[in-house]
């Protein structure tokens, strides 16, 4: 549940991840040159894929390549 949501990333943000609503395609996850944000918990036990998403977004801020 999320009672706020992002349908349209600002300039400069690259939109990761959606998840379809009422209102459209709400943002899950972004990135913008060496950060990346996450709308939900992947660290939570209720969330079964959180430590392969948690690995990438480790990995990938490891690396000197930007984000998409």
């Amino acid at each position: 549940y999320h009672s706020l949501g992002c349908v349209e990333a600002p300039e400069g943000v690259t939109t990761l991840a959606t998840t379809g609503t009422q209102i459209g395609d709400v943002i899950m996850a972004a990135a913008m040159d060496r950060a990346i944000g996450l709308q939900f918990h992947p660290e939570s036990v209720r969330s079964p894929s959180g430590p392969i998403i948690l690995h990438r977004c480790v990995e990938q801020l490891l690396t000197e390549r930007t984000l998409p």
